[in-house]
């Protein structure tokens, strides 16, 4: 499979700290053991309670500051875009503008994935609604 990663924030610490892929054991621990064993490496020492993801599966992923609300310079349309628990800090008008953007940078068929806090109802746009936090764009 082709796969690119684009991971953004607007806190270049927090892009620093998502680059480095070391996380405390808790955060891993639903996914399966099989998946943990492929993608993360166990910590030692004072490591012990981390875990570490392993270069072959950075290496799909692009680490890039985003301000959401300056014009987007993707140069390709994406497949799926997770924007999780971030439209609640914008008022309607900056969440309308930013969906209907979001909109415009996906591929036909894809997919946008909201926060479980977040809706886009009162919000107009063209996405079609899927199931709670998932809307589609039409082919």
């Amino acid at each position: 499979m082709n796969i690119h990663v684009l991971a953004t924030d607007l806190s270049t610490r927090m892009l620093k700290t998502a680059q480095a892929g070391i996380y405390p054991k808790e955060k891993v621990r639903d996914l399966p053991s099989l998946m943990i064993k492929r993608y993360f490496l166990k910590g030692e020492r004072e490591w012990q309670n981390y875990v570490k993801v392993k270069d072959q599966l950075k290496q799909y992923i692009q680490f890039q500051r985003l301000n959401l609300m300056e014009p987007f310079s993707f140069a390709d349309p994406f497949d799926c875009i997770f924007c999780r628990n971030v439209m609640i800090y914008f008022d309607k008008e900056k969440q309308t503008n930013l969906v209907n953007r979001f909109y415009e940078c996906l591929h036909p068929g894809g997919v946008l994935i909201i926060g479980h806090s977040e809706s886009l109802t009162g919000i107009p746009h063209k996405f079609r609604y899927l199931k709670p936090s998932i809307y589609k764009k039409e082919l």
